[in-house]
C-alpha cells in the first residue's frame, strides 16, 4: 500500500534481493546426512594437500624459486574454495556431493560467516597447544546431535543443508 497502512488485501511484501545467491526456504531445507559432509571434508582436504604436493617436492628438490611459485597457486586454490563459499556456500566438494552451507534462517552464508567465522576462527582455535585438539574433538562430535551442527556451524549460525537443483550457484 503506498500510503504506508496495512490492508490484508496487499500481496506480501517481496524478500531483499540477495547478491550472494538466493534464500532458501526455511521449510524446504533439508540437512545434509553426516557421513556426506564427513566426505566432504575429506575431499577438500584432499585436494588442497593435492595442490602442496608438487611445491613441497620442488622445494625438496632444491629449486625454492619454483616452490614459491607453486605454494602460491595452492594459496589460489584455498582463495577459490573460499570464494565459491562466499558466492555459493559451497566448496568444490560440497558442490560435487550436493551440499551446501546457509545460515540457520536459509540466508547465504557469505565471506565472514562461510569463511571467517567457520573456518579462519576455528583453524586459529586449533593452533592453541591442548585447547585445540579438545576444540577439534568437540567440534567433530557435536555432528551427533539431532540438529547435525557442529561447533563451528554453531560459532557462525551456519547449518549445512542439500543443495536443491538450482540452488546451486
Amino acid at each position: 500500500n503506498l500510503d504506508g497502512k496495512y490492508t490484508p488485501y496487499a500481496p506480501p511484501p517481496a524478500p531483499l534481493a540477495s547478491t550472494q545467491g538466493p534464500m532458501v526456504d526455511a521449510d524446504a531445507m533439508v540437512l545434509a546426512e553426516r557421513g556426506t559432509r564427513w566426505w566432504a571434508r575429506l575431499i577438500d582436504q584432499l585436494l588442497i594437500l593435492a595442490s602442496l604436493v608438487p611445491a613441497v617436492a620442488v622445494v625438496y628438490g632444491a629449486n625454492e624459486d619454483m616452490g614459491w611459485g607453486l605454494g602460491l597457486l595452492s594459496a589460489a586454490f584455498l582463495g577459490y574454495q573460499w570464494y565459491l563459499i562466499t558466492i555459493s556456500g559451497q566448496t568444490v566438494a560440497k558442490r560435487w556431493l550436493g551440499i551446501k552451507i546457509v545460515r540457520t534462517d536459509g540466508q547465504p552464508v557469505g565471506f565472514v560467516r562461510g569463511v571467517i567465522l567457520r573456518e579462519w576462527v576455528t583453524l586459529a582455535l586449533a593452533f592453541i597447544p591442548i585447547v585445540g585438539r579438545l576444540f577439534n574433538l568437540v567440534d567433530a562430535v557435536a555432528i551427533f546431535r539431532d540438529e547435525r551442527r557442529c561447533v563451528h556451524d554453531r560459532i557462525a549460525d551456519t547449518k549445512v543443508i542439500l543443495a536443491l537443483p538450482g540452488f546451486t550457484s
